[in-house]
C-alpha cells in the first residue's frame, strides 16, 4: 500500500495515532494474535515486537516494503486488501490494526466489514483515520483551495475523506461499535529533533488534546478509535 521510499514513518509522539494504539496495547497480554493491516516496511510491527508481541501477522500489497517488514511479522501476507479474501485457517484475532489506511481504499466500507469477521468474540479493532473536519480543511475549502502533499491532511494518496459522522457511518455499517476514542494533535513533535524543543512540542501537543476534546469535530487532527463487535 505503500512504497518503501514514502515518506511515512512511525510517529514516537504519545500523542499520535501509534503512540495512542502502542499504549492501549501495552495493558494486553503479550501472547495475543495481532494482525496488522497495511504495513508498509513494519514501522508499526518493529515497535510491537519491542513491546514484547510475538504472535504478529501483516498484511501489505507492495512487494518492496512486504520483503522489507517480512522479518517482523511471524506471517507476511501480501496482497491487495479490497480484492483479497482470507484463508478460512487465518484468525480469528484478538487485535486488528488499521492505521492511517481506511482512507487510501477505495472501498473502505467492505474492507472494515470484512475484517470485523476475523476479530475473536472479544476481539478489538483499532483504526485511525485523518479528520477531514478539521480546521485547516474547512479554511482551505473555504479560500477554494485543495493542495496535494506528500503527508498530512491533504495527502495525495487519500482516496476518501473522513469527518466524525462519516467514520462513525463507516464503523456501524462493519457491524461494530465504538468503544473509546482519542483524537491527536497536529505532528509538532515529529517536526523537532531530540531535545528541549521536542519536548515543548510534546507539552503542546498534550494541550492541543486536551483542548480539542471540547471540539473533537473541529480540532481532532486524526481520529483514533477502538471498536468491537456489536453483540448478536
Amino acid at each position: 500500500m505503500i512504497s518503501p521510499a514514502s515518506p511515512y514513518r512511525i510517529k514516537r509522539s504519545p500523542f499520535s495515532s501509534h503512540g495512542r494504539i502502542l499504549k492501549y496495547l501495552a495493558a494486553r497480554p503479550r501472547e495475543i494474535r495481532i494482525l496488522e493491516v497495511g504495513t508498509a516496511e513494519g514501522y508499526l510491527g518493529r515497535a510491537l515486537r519491542e513491546a514484547g508481541f510475538t504472535r504478529l501477522t501483516g498484511l501489505e500489497e507492495n512487494p518492496a516494503a512486504a520483503e522489507i517488514a517480512r522479518p517482523v511479522y511471524s506471517e507476511m501476507v501480501r496482497a491487495d486488501l479490497e480484492s483479497w479474501e482470507p484463508a478460512p485457517s487465518m484468525g480469528p484475532f484478538d487485535v486488528i490494526l488499521c492505521a492511517d489506511v481506511l482512507e487510501h481504499l477505495k472501498d473502505p466500507w467492505g474492507v472494515l466489514k470484512k475484517l470485523a469477521g476475523m476479530l475473536a468474540p472479544q476481539g478489538r479493532l483499532l483504526l485511525s483515520v485523518p479528520n477531514s473536519g478539521h480546521g485547516w480543511m474547512r479554511l482551505n475549502i473555504l479560500l477554494g483551495r485543495f493542495p496535494l502533499e506528500d503527508r498530512g491532511l491533504f495527502d495525495r494518496g487519500h482516496l476518501r475523506f473522513f469527518t466524525w459522522g462519516t467514520l462513525q457511518d463507516l464503523v456501524g455499517r462493519a457491524g461494530l461499535r465504538v468503544e473509546k476514542t482519542w483524537i491527536t494533535p497536529p505532528p509538532l513533535s515529529d517536526l523537532c529533533g531530540a531535545g528541549t524543543g521536542r519536548r515543548i512540542a510534546v507539552g503542546l501537543e498534550a494541550v492541543y488534546c486536551a483542548v480539542g476534546l471540547l471540539w473533537k469535530k473541529l480540532f481532532a487532527y486524526q481520529f483514533v478509535l477502538c471498536a468491537a463487535s456489536r453483540a448478536p
